[in-house]
């Protein structure tokens, strides 16, 4: 599955690369207070594509992660917001879930984020339903940059 993915990104050209969202954003990686990890391989024209680890739960391996962000021609990173979703399936799980992210920055190497969580195979369709935040920080050998 990498490599499929691993092709489609190879596919796409950056547009406007050089814009503050595409340059915060691309080629990124962060974890948050919980050392789940979002790698943020590329942000093009307003789409993300990378890869989630979560440090929890009952789920192994990296799991595709797809979002967009909104562009801002201000050059200015406290306006960018962005989200992206992962669904708890891969090679190694079926976990019979998806997650959704909705986030907004905080500084340069921090953003703050809002997830909500449904499960497929819950009964009682309140319970199938998590909400909750993440804070997240650029990866330590990124910040040098």
């Amino acid at each position: 599955m990498l490599s499929l993915l691993l092709f489609f990104l190879g596919c796409f050209r950056p547009v406007n690369a050089d814009s503050g969202t595409s340059t915060y954003l691309h080629n990124s990686s962060w974890t948050n207070e919980l050392n789940s990890q979002l790698q943020i391989i590329k942000a093009y024209n307003g789409t993300l594509i990378g890869l989630y680890f979560s440090g929890v739960g009952d789920v192994k391996g990296y799991y595709r992660a797809v979002g967009t962000y909104a562009e801002d021609d201000s050059q200015s990173i406290l306006r960018i917001t962005f989200g992206w979703s992962v669904s708890w399936s891969n090679s190694d799980r079926q976990a019979f879930a998806t997650t959704v992210w909705s986030a907004r920055v905080v500084d340069q190497n921090t953003f703050e984020s809002i997830w909500t969580e449904t499960r497929g195979l819950e009964q009682d369709r309140w319970a199938s339903t998590r909400i909750n935040k993440d804070v997240f920080v650029r990866d330590v050998d990124q910040t040098k940059q």
